[in-house]
């Protein structure tokens, strides 16, 4: 149900996945969007990937993106996570090496990645040195193949793999929350 992806996404992190929780995107323009919609849900955020904007505050939760932003911005967002100031942080695949933060619980794909490589960056930002995290990808059909390959090695390797499954309604009802939003999100 990939046009419902987004109200998965919400349920997760609105009831289940609520604090240091990576969320990887493979278009900008995707994560920018999910940005906002958290805001206006009051689920504070971040933005991390490779031509973010000038910030400008909206409202205390929200921020809008104006110009291209500079590293010292890019290290201020990461920081921000970092310092649990958000809770979330919305990045692309920018993020998937060579970032090194202590305490990821939860890293959420919110579309599986290209290739098996990229997903073990992805997931590798949780679990790090000796401690333990978890990693929940949103799988609609076309991702079928790199899901199948991630749940093969982590079996292999003795990740405990476990298949959630979300009631339609549910994901539905945040999905139409998100779309009541439309507008409020073009205008922002």
């Amino acid at each position: 149900r990939e046009d419902k992806r987004l109200g998965y996404l919400l349920h997760l992190c609105k009831e289940i996945y609520s604090k240091r929780v990576i969320i990887f995107f493979r278009q900008k323009k995707e994560a920018h969007r999910v940005r906002i919609i958290f805001g206006l849900l009051g689920l504070k955020a971040a933005e991390l990937h490779g031509s973010l904007s000038q910030e400008q505050v909206v409202q205390t939760t929200l921020v809008l993106y104006l110009q291209p932003l500079t590293s010292y911005q890019r290290i201020k967002s990461v920081e921000n996570f970092r310092d649990g100031k958000v809770a979330y942080l919305l990045a692309t695949d920018v993020a998937s090496r060579g970032l090194d933060i202590k305490g990821v619980e939860t890293v959420i794909n919110y579309e599986a990645p290209q290739s098996h490589e990229i997903y073990l960056h992805r997931v590798g930002r949780t679990a790090r040195a000796g401690r333990s995290g978890r990693a929940c990808t949103i799988a609609a059909e076309p991702d079928r193949k790199v899901v199948k390959l991630a749940v093969r090695a982590g079996k292999a390797q003795g990740a405990k793999i476990v298949s959630r499954v979300i009631e339609q309604a549910v994901a539905d009802s945040w999905a139409q929350k998100a779309d009541d939003m439309a507008d409020e999100v073009a205008e922002i």
